[in-house]
């Protein structure tokens, strides 16, 4: 599984801008691009500080959400796409 293959990297986040706006967090993109992260990306966005890898921020998510545990690791992975893919952050071997 992608899980296993990520569970391992740090993550940067390179947004050039960041405000709070309620249940949803809006970032800027260093391409001037913006995003609005709902309640559940805006917790796992904050959560990236290079220091926690996926696995790290899986397991806070696991213990404080109740979901089971296949259905976050693929939205937590897929959430990660989007945030690359939005060039809002980028993927670091730990």
């Amino acid at each position: 599984m992608i899980f296993e293959l990520l569970k391992d990297i740090k993550v940067e986040t390179k947004a050039l801008k960041q405000r709070e706006e309620g249940d949803f967090l809006i970032v800027m993109s260093k391409d001037l691009k913006i995003s609005y992260l709902n309640s559940m990306a805006k917790d796992v966005y904050s959560r990236l500080n290079e220091t926690n890898t996926i696995a790290d921020i899986y397991d806070e998510l696991l213990n404080e959400y109740d979901v089971a545990e296949d259905v976050l690791k693929a939205d937590l992975i897929s959430l990660m796409r989007d945030l690359q893919w939005q060039s809002l952050i980028r993927l670091k071997r730990a």
